[in-house]
């Protein structure tokens, strides 16, 4: 199983601008990350990027009190520089942990990352500063961690997260879909009375902002709910709401598969019914 996919994993950086050494180093990180072995994959990538530090004069003493290890890699990955895929493989082992907290590490990766790219870039003109450029974050670094605030049950920080994304000057930094998405799950994951409030406020952000919800965002709507469900006597009618518009939106759609109620859809509004106040409702639905 591990050799198919890092022949596909070696098949893809093939098209791309890392170096046949990061890309086995990769493919390396992948392995650990995917047998469960973490930390350890993140240790050797943070160790590899020890032994570059090393050779940045400049920037040795900033750069090395956020990696925080010290260079003692085995030689087959000593020159090894490690690239934006490096660091995205190793967060997102961090989100499908076990344990709920520890994906929330992905996070702790991402801003470790952000440090770096700064001060790379801070040090751009010094006679003295070595070749590597240290990777930056992108689109796809901010939406595993936004993940694994989701999954780690920490959905203050995951909006938190997402506003300094709507925020950015970069237009890679800015939110997509997923990372709206992704925010709502967290809420919806987070078992909050107030879930349902913090989801809609999303939703009217990210449509002000031209983005348009999709099946995804509103079946997480609908599980924002869950909370409050035997507590609010129109909570399950609300989500039957929800599941109108979704109707609606699809039959004005040029693409009504983007929108359409799935079969999640309609089994969480059911289930939303049986939960209530009105639990024979569910019967009708």
């Amino acid at each position: 199983q591990f050799f198919i996919f890092n022949l596909l994993q070696l098949t893809i950086y093939a098209y791309t601008s890392a170096t046949p050494e990061t890309a086995l180093f990769n493919v390396r990180l992948n392995e650990l990350c995917v047998g469960g072995r973490v930390e350890e994959a993140e240790h050797l990538l943070l160790n590899s990027l020890a032994c570059t530090i090393s050779m940045d004069g400049n920037n040795c003493l900033k750069l090395g009190k956020i990696v925080a290890v010290e260079c003692s890699l085995d030689l087959k990955w000593h020159n090894v520089e490690p690239d934006i895929t490096s660091f995205n493989t190793v967060m997102n082992g961090w989100t499908k942990h076990g344990r709920k907290q520890v994906r929330r590490r992905a996070e702790g990766l991402l801003k470790k990352l952000q440090m770096m790219s700064e001060i790379s870039q801070q040090g751009d003109n010094d006679a003295d500063f070595v070749g590597y450029t240290y990777p930056q974050p992108n689109e796809v670094s901010y939406n595993i961690a936004l993940n694994g605030l989701a999954k780690g049950g920490a959905p203050e920080r995951a909006e938190e997260l997402l506003a300094q994304m709507e925020v950015s000057d970069q237009a890679w930094k800015n939110p997509t879909l997923i990372s709206y998405n992704t925010c709502i799950d967290a809420w919806a994951c987070s078992n909050s009375k107030h879930a349902h409030i913090k989801a809609g406020n999303i939703v009217k952000k990210m449509i002000r902002k031209g983005i348009e919800p999709n099946t995804i965002t509103y079946s997480n709507m609908i599980r924002c709910y869950r909370p409050i469900l035997a507590e609010v006597d129109d909570a399950a009618q609300q989500c039957e709401k929800i599941l109108w518009t979704m109707k609606k939106k699809a039959k004005e759609s040029s693409d009504p598969s983007k929108i359409a109620p799935n079969v999640v859809t309609y089994t969480s509004v059911i289930e939303s019914f049986a939960k209530s106040k009105h639990p024979k409702a569910a019967k009708k639905g």
